[in-house]
C-alpha cells in the first residue's frame, strides 16, 4: 500500500458548498480562504486585501524582470483557478444561491474572462460584512 505525503492529499481538498446564508458566511469563509491556501493557492489569497490588482486575461508580461513576469503569470493562474473554485462552492439549489451566484458570475467579464476572484470576495465581503471604504473610514476616524 502506498503512503500519501503531504504534497498528494492537497488536490482532494473540496470547498464546501455555501448556501449563501449571511449566518455561515463567518465560518465558510474563512475554511474557503484556509481551503485555497492548503491548496497552493495562498499568493492569491495574500493578494485579496492588498492593493495588487490581478492581471488581465490577455496580459503580455512585456515589463518587468523575469522574477516579476514569473510571479503574475502565477498570481494570474491562481486567481482563475480560484475564481472557478468559488463559482463552483456557491450552492444553486435556492433562490439566494442563485442570487449570489450570479453575483460572483458578474466578475468574470473583458478584460478577466476567466474571473476575478478579488473583486468578487470584495463584494461577497461587503454584502455579508458590510466592509467597504466608507466603513473602513468611519473605523479608523473612530478608533486611529
Amino acid at each position: 500500500m502506498k503512503m500519501t505525503d503531504d504534497n498528494d492529499s492537497k488536490d482532494y481538498l473540496k470547498l464546501k458548498r455555501f448556501n449563501a446564508k449571511k449566518e455561515d458566511w463567518p465560518i465558510w469563509s474563512e475554511m474557503t480562504l484556509m481551503t485555497l491556501e492548503r491548496k497552493n493557492l495562498g499568493d492569491m489569497v495574500d493578494h485579496l486585501v492588498d492593493s495588487t490588482t490581478v492581471p488581465q486575461d490577455d496580459e503580455t508580461f512585456s515589463t518587468g524582470t523575469d522574477k516579476e513576469k514569473d510571479l503574475l503569470k502565477k498570481y494570474m493562474a491562481q486567481n482563475k483557478r480560484c475564481f472557478a473554485l468559488l463559482l463552483c462552492a456557491i450552492d444553486v439549489e435556492t433562490d439566494i444561491g442563485k442570487e449570489y451566484w450570479k453575483r460572483v458570475r458578474k466578475h468574470r467579464k473583458h478584460p478577466w474572462k476567466s474571473g476575478n476572484l478579488k473583486t468578487a470576495w470584495k463584494e461577497l465581503r461587503q454584502v455579508y460584512e458590510g466592509i467597504n471604504e466608507t466603513s473602513k473610514a468611519l473605523l479608523k476616524t473612530k478608533y486611529y
